[in-house]
């Protein structure tokens, strides 16, 4: 069985960008990132007044900086793989024999 764990607002906002890489419609985005209507005007708004996404027409778009948000945010998955499996080791490296 999975623990489930509340998502971060990064992981939020990754989710959100994820889903409007094609143009997305509000509806559709709401059930991609997994937020209440509420949840998601929210985080509309805040990605739309830091220029992440952009409305055009009646879809929701990245934008190039949106891009580079979800390349970071990648980078970071992977440096937190990577440092998930030196603690593993390192935990190894103390248990009994």
């Amino acid at each position: 069985m999975t623990e489930k764990t509340k998502r971060s607002h990064y992981e939020i906002i990754y989710d959100v960008l994820l889903s409007c890489i094609n143009g997305t419609k509000k509806t559709r985005l709401m059930y991609n990132a997994n937020l209440s209507f509420q949840l998601l005007n929210k985080y509309l708004d805040l990605l739309i007044n830091k220029g992440l996404i952009m409305k055009k027409d009646d879809k929701y778009v990245i934008t190039e900086k949106g891009l580079q948000y979800i390349k970071y945010h990648q980078m970071l998955k992977e440096k937190k793989h990577e440092i998930d499996e030196i603690l593993k080791k390192l935990n190894e490296c103390i248990q009994n024999p």
